[in-house]
This record gives C-alpha cells, sequence and structure tokens, in this order.
C-alpha cells in the first residue's frame, strides 16, 4: 500500500503529468512510450494495474492529466534514448503519441 500512496501523492504534486522510476525517483530524459496493456488506466484500480505490471516488467511510471477530459491516466512507460526507437515502440504499442522528456514534446504518431 505504500507504494500506491507515493505514487497518488506524486500524482496530486504534479497535476500535469510525471515520469518516475518504480521507486518514485523523477526520469527526466529519453522518449516516454506507454504500453499497450496499461491504456486507459485511471483511478486508484488503474494505478494498481500500472504499478504492477511496472514491477513485474521493469518499466517507469506515468501519469498525465487528459485535458479534454479531466481524466488523470496513469500509464507503464518504456524510456527510450533513441527516436526512431521510440517511434517504432510507440507504433507497435497502437500509442497516438510519446513524450520526449528533454524538451517535454508531444510528437504525434
Amino acid at each position: 500500500m505504500q507504494k500506491l500512496e507515493k505514487f497518488l501523492r506524486i500524482a496530486e504534486e504534479n497535476k500535469e503529468g510525471f515520469t518516475c522510476n518504480i521507486n518514485g525517483e523523477t526520469v527526466t530524459s529519453g522518449y516516454c512510450v506507454a504500453v499497450v496493456e496499461t491504456q486507459d488506466s485511471f483511478g486508484i484500480e488503474g494505478l494498481k494495474k500500472v504499478l504492477q505490471y511496472a514491477e513485474e516488467h521493469g518499466t517507469a511510471v506515468g501519469g498525465w492529466l487528459n485535458q479534454e477530459n479531466g481524466q488523470y491516466y496513469f500509464d507503464a512507460v518504456q524510456v527510450i534514448a533513441d527516436r526512431e526507437e521510440a517511434i517504432t515502440v510507440g507504433v507497435e504499442n497502437e500509442q497516438i503519441a510519446i513524450f520526449h522528456l528533454d524538451t517535454l514534446e508531444c510528437i504525434n504518431l
């Protein structure tokens, strides 16, 4: 339960979004690519699903506010250094966009 509470607090403190490793440490570089298995995860149950996936698969955890519907989404994310590889993985994971942490740029696929 401690990890769940930690990430709920991180989300509360970072309303626009965050990317952290499974220990809650901020990730600041690379391209974030959400994995399809945790797509559309929101609320406490969604965060539980994302944390379990991240623990089992060694991914980071991301959160972001969808301005269109007001929902705060959670994702298990792969952080990839190479742009072309990130784009390929994003397409494979049926994502509409990836996020570049270095420039804070959303890249539509």
